[in-house]
């Protein structure tokens, strides 16, 4: 159960909102914990953006990614994959005290993540059908339209597929020690921007109901295959 980070992640999103609504600079805390960010120009709205966009990401690295490999290789499988995740969250960044020590880390991160995060447009756009308060058509059209947009092969993905389907433009203006790294929006132009407490409250839904899915299917297919 250590190897799976799901309960972690939401009891990380909840530090943000609600436990910390009202008060700004805990919000800004909080969410310093899990976006690697400038935070001290956020609103209470762009605190809960941040978390919304820090779930839709974690749900591949922190849960469907360990639990493809469970499935895949068995337990190996499961602790070579955390072995490699904390190796990029720890040395896997373009600077220059880590760029040729942690590129090994970082690539084969995104080798291991590249199938459960394109299985991720089609696990959320699938929950977003069942769900009455997301809408499918979108996860399907904007996770598809909008995973290219972000830096990187893997994290595209789910965050864009999330902002499709909660209908809520994710991202916008991100600022890194103090200079602007981009002001991208992810999603459908004509969606108001994320950031409500509803909003946090139904992408922690979409967490667990992902989750729960993926538990269910790689359950059945571990009983098939072992048989």
């Amino acid at each position: 159960s250590w190897l799976l980070a799901m309960k972690s992640l939401l009891e990380h999103s909840r530090k943000v909102s609600p436990e910390a609504d009202g008060d700004l600079e805990k919000m800004r805390f909080a969410v310093s914990r899990i976006v690697g960010r400038d935070t001290n120009r956020m609103d209470e709205a762009g605190c809960r953006r941040a978390t919304v966009e820090s779930l839709a990401e974690s749900l591949v690295d922190g849960i469907l990614s360990p639990l493809f490999w469970l499935i895949v290789a068995g337990f190996p499988g499961l602790v070579i994959f955390k072995v490699i995740s904390t190796m990029d969250s720890m040395v896997g960044y373009k600077n220059e005290r880590y760029i040729n020590f942690g590129w090994a880390g970082a690539r084969l991160d995104d080798l291991f993540n590249w199938i459960p995060a394109r299985l991720s447009w089609l696990s959320i756009s699938l929950v977003s059908f069942l769900h009455p308060k997301l809408d499918g058509l979108s996860a399907l059209k904007f996770g598809w339209k909008g995973q290219g947009h972000l830096p990187g092969y893997n994290s595209g993905w789910p965050e864009a597929t999330m902002a499709g389907a909660l209908k809520r433009r994710l991202v916008g203006p991100i600022y890194r020690n103090d200079i602007l790294a981009t002001d991208l929006w992810l999603g459908n132009p004509e969606d108001p921007e994320c950031g409500s407490r509803n909003d946090l409250k139904l992408a922690e839904q979409v967490v667990q109901i992902t989750t729960g899915l993926w538990m269910l299917v790689g359950s059945g297919a571990l009983f098939f295959f072992t048989k």
